[in-house]
């Protein structure tokens, strides 16, 4: 089974860090770190990651202007993003922060168990969501098994019959045979 994948993003490699090892202490996950949105975009492009952890205030893009950016694209706007922020801490922060696309809005210092307990909710859902996926796939496949099946059921059908027409004939013909010799026609 593939891990999940976590993105981090900050420009302080230091919060990258920490916050790293706070994800690698409690759970088996894949991690990517960056240190702008430009080359998150790479990394998202690159590879398939399952979650971002950003950081709002960057140089040049900004953690807002790039959750905006990635709701823009159709091959990653889907992917949850979770804010992280020492400074962007007002509830009016927070409200942009949903209405760019976040899912969460984490405040630093960073609360260790209030993180785990929301990865974990996350790494749970895309473990369901992937079960679900699984099982949809398996019952396709066996739907069109069972179609193909169908379809050389009624082929064989049509063959079955196209022969049975001759045999029937020449069935028909020894019949009227026997039924000849029986009444001493050909004797």
């Amino acid at each position: 089974m593939k891990k999940f994948t976590i993105l981090i993003v900050d420009d302080i490699e230091e919060n990258i860090y920490s916050l790293k090892l706070l994800i690698e202490e409690s759970f088996d996950v894949n991690i990517f770190t960056v240190l702008s949105a430009k080359e998150a975009i790479k990394v998202l492009i690159e590879n398939k990651i399952d979650l971002i952890l950003t950081d709002i205030q960057m140089p040049d893009i900004d953690g807002f202007e790039f959750a905006q950016y990635i709701k823009g694209v159709d091959s990653i706007k889907h992917i949850p993003i979770i804010f992280i922020t020492g400074i962007y801490d007002k509830d009016e922060y927070k409200n942009k922060g949903y209405e760019v696309g976040g899912v969460e809005y984490i405040t630093k210092p960073i609360n260790k168990n209030l993180l785990t307990s929301k990865l974990k909710i996350y790494i749970d859902i895309y473990n369901k969501i992937k079960e679900t996926t699984e099982k949809l796939n398996t019952t396709q496949d066996l739907l069109i098994q069972n179609s193909k099946l169908a379809s050389m059921g009624e082929m064989i059908g049509l063959i079955s019959h196209q022969l049975k027409q001759p045999l029937n004939v020449l069935s028909m013909s020894c019949d009227n045979i026997n039924m000849a010799y029986d009444f001493s026609e050909y004797r």
